[in-house]
């Protein structure tokens, strides 16, 4: 697999996290990627640190004014030209293969979403905890199981464009928490679910 992944990164006031974020995708190993770097009107630094990068891949949109995330999400999908979807925002980390090693499970042509395990650290990154060492997950068909226990993290999540045709709009903005798992609960009652079980 070789296709475009569109890496939706949403940023608020987060100039503290933008450099981290965005070096932590240009080391992929896998490079066939652009950002789409959704500025909710900051009013810090972040649109200087982000429009300081040379990258055409790093593709920088600032709303007119802040607005509620999924709202701000959805507007940042508009953007999006890959055959993926990967979510990235500024206060999370990717280490370098993970969309080298996520992207090739989509050769399954049921797959619709592919996830992988996460670490959650301090600012002096000390690990607090690693996320699937001590709960449940499911690949596969994972509708009912998902409705009872919802256990995937965004920032791992990479979903086919494709699943999401049709739906409008894409994140349901009436919600302000859990706009991520009715996407990816809807996204599994027609697709199948893989997995990397590493960070």
């Amino acid at each position: 697999m070789s296709g475009l992944v569109s890496v939706l990164m949403n940023c608020c006031n987060g100039q503290e996290f933008v450099v981290e974020a965005i070096e932590s995708v240009l080391a992929q190993t896998y490079k066939n990627w652009e950002i789409i770097f959704w500025d909710n009107a900051s009013t810090d630094d972040s649109a200087k640190i982000v429009q300081s990068y040379p990258d055409k891949r790093i593709r920088y949109f600032r709303g007119e004014k802040t607005i509620p995330l999924y709202s701000a999400r959805n507007l940042a999908l508009k953007e999006v030209r890959g055959e993926f979807i990967a979510f990235l925002d500024v206060d999370d980390l990717w280490t370098a293969d993970k969309l080298g090693k996520q992207i090739p499970l989509f050769e399954n042509k049921k797959v619709g979403l592919v996830f992988a395990d996460t670490l959650f650290i301090k600012k002096d990154r000390e690990v607090i905890k690693q996320y699937y060492k001590h709960r449940g997950y499911k690949t596969g068909s994972c509708f009912k199981t998902l409705l009872e226990d919802y256990y995937l993290s965004l920032e791992t999540v990479i979903i086919r464009k494709k699943t999401v045709e049709g739906f409008n709009p894409i994140f349901d903005d009436r919600f302000n928490h859990i706009g991520d798992a009715d996407l990816f609960r809807r996204i599994s009652y027609y697709w199948e679910l893989a997995m990397i079980n590493e960070q």
